[in-house]
């Protein structure tokens, strides 16, 4: 669960530069005064913008399964498989009453959520 709420917002989050800026020519503004555009694009590098978008969208990846769902079925006792079920159906529950409060929120927090969370960690 950890690693959907701190990996698969990376892109959300890196993906514009004066958020989280992995490198600055110069020094950062310091007041909330307005900037030109022009002034904006002379604090980032674009090699270094490049690669940190390119590192967000990686980390930012989901290639597993979500949670509750299995590419391998290892049990096959009925009273085992009962309990999967009633989990799963559970996970199903939470996912839409996420999708619920989500759809009430004025920025979504789709992340944990068994729709997103992983089975396992891999990147």
């Amino acid at each position: 669960v950890c690693s959907s709420a701190a990996n698969f917002n990376q892109y959300d989050e890196y993906g514009f530069q004066p958020n989280f800026p992995f490198k600055l020519n110069g020094s950062p503004p310091k007041n909330k005064d307005s900037i030109s555009e022009l002034e904006l694009v002379k604090l980032f590098d674009v090699d270094i913008t490049i690669e940190t978008l390119k590192l967000g969208r990686v980390l930012s990846t989901q290639g597993t399964n979500k949670i509750g769902n299995y590419e391998v079925q290892y049990e096959y006792k009925p009273a085992i498989h009962a309990h999967y079920q009633k989990f799963y159906e559970r996970l199903q529950v939470i996912a839409k009453e996420n999708d619920e409060k989500n759809a009430k929120r004025r920025f979504a927090y789709p992340w944990l959520s068994p729709k997103v969370v992983p089975n396992s960690i891999s990147i």
